[in-house]
């Protein structure tokens, strides 16, 4: 939840944004998070009858150059399985983006202590795998991947969120800035060495993928020097009724040797996908079958578009821009850890968050 000084924070200046977002179109609603140097509020716009997440970004005129970066970056992705940006515009304060709001709430939510079910979780495995090849086959590397940046949209799909620590890397091992959730950082991140993106990515979503089947942290996060030295011997305390399958998938992503880590495009290509996911679309066959025949005989490789509807996005034609930040979901939650990538020279933080 959201803590009260924060609420309190918001309602303070909750005056002024709502002139700021009024002259852009968007009623205020209400915050919906909180945290860092970002700040979250749900609004409405007449126009297109459609709710919208804003992200509101405090900034500085020494920041112009990196936002413009980050944002001339985002700007090249789109794809179904993330979320979308709609437009961005600035007040004398701060940067507003204007973002889908996903009703669904977040996989940390969705979980909560508990597991989900094989089926589930296979079908948003696969999902948030594709949405982060798709990042990946253009050279961005997330950088921040956990479950309370992967959301559930109105059509039940995964969708991944927060690129604002995402960066494009033109070669592979570069010296970077430790960044992201200490829980679900890799190693040789903490190590500060050079640093294969992907690699830390995919290590990133195996721990996230844990906590999807397992329904508790891989990792001890009552102490923060504790937490480091498991994440750096790299053994989560597996449950002992996980299937092999999905412990079998988690080992290799969280494989304390980068270069041994499979792609993200090798995971994807795994036959355990395949044939469990070929069950999932029986299972659905068997349901359908009563009401339409015909869908029985559908291709196995087509059935996530057979059975999760298109997104129908409103139409704003003037809304062109298309980048993937945070999007958030009632009620109102507490953000934990940098919402913007480390910038020199900006005075924000360079190091990891805080303990989830």
């Amino acid at each position: 939840m959201m803590s009260q000084s924060a609420s309190d924070k918001n309602d303070e200046i909750s005056d002024s944004i709502r002139q700021t977002l009024a002259k852009h179109g968007y009623q205020y609603l209400r915050p919906i998070g909180s945290g860092g140097f970002a700040t979250v509020f749900l609004v409405h716009s007449d126009k297109y009858s459609e709710e919208f997440a804003v992200k509101r970004i405090e900034w500085k005129e020494s920041d112009d150059k990196e936002f413009n970066t980050e944002i001339d970056t985002l700007l090249g992705l789109s794809h179904p399985l993330i979320i979308r940006m709609y437009e961005h515009f600035r007040d004398d304060d701060a940067l507003y983006i204007v973002l889908e709001y996903c009703e669904g709430g977040s996989i940390k939510g969705l979980v909560q202590n508990s597991p989900l079910e094989p089926d589930k979780f296979w079908k948003y495995a696969k999902e948030s795998l594709q949405a982060l090849l798709y990042c990946h086959e253009k050279s961005i590397a997330h950088r921040d991947i956990k479950p309370d940046n992967m959301f559930i949209d109105k059509y039940g799909r995964v969708r991944l969120a927060d690129f604002g620590l995402a960066h494009k890397f033109t070669k592979i091992n570069e010296i970077t800035h430790p960044c992201g959730s200490l829980l679900y950082v890799a190693p040789e991140v903490l190590k500060k060495k050079c640093v294969d993106p992907f690699a830390a990515d995919v290590w990133s979503l195996g721990i996230t993928f844990f906590y999807m089947a397992a329904g508790y942290p891989a990792f001890p996060t009552g102490n923060r020097e504790l937490l480091i030295d498991r994440i750096l011997l790299g053994h989560p305390s597996y449950p002992d009724d996980l299937s092999f399958p999905i412990r079998n998938l988690i080992q290799k992503m969280v494989n304390l040797i980068p270069k041994q880590r499979p792609t993200v495009a090798q995971i994807l290509k795994m036959p355990v996908f395949n044939q469990l996911l070929d069950d999932v679309k029986i299972k659905k066959n068997i349901t359908l079958s009563s009401r339409n025949s015909s869908v029985i005989n559908m291709p196995s490789s087509r059935w996530m578009s057979q059975y999760i509807p298109e997104i129908k996005q409103p139409s704003l034609k003037k809304m062109q821009t298309r980048i993937c930040m945070h999007a958030f979901v009632s009620p109102p939650v507490q953000l934990v850890g940098p919402l913007l990538s480390s910038r020199k020279g900006t005075g924000r933080t360079k190091t990891f968050s805080d303990i989830e």
